[in-house]
């Protein structure tokens, strides 16, 4: 495969997570219960994500 043909080639994607607004029936909200919501907070210093 030529450079030219190859610039095409990756490995990113684009996700697009939404849902159009017209859509009478939307997607159910999910929440994680209490308990695993707490463990992951505590941990969030740990993981660096504190910042």
């Amino acid at each position: 495969m030529s450079e030219d043909e190859n610039k095409f080639i990756t490995s990113r994607i684009v996700m697009d997570a939404t849902f159009p607004f017209e859509w009478q029936r939307k997607p159910p909200i999910v929440n994680m219960n209490e308990e695993v919501t707490e463990r992951i907070k505590s941990r969030w210093e740990e993981l660096g994500l504190d910042k």
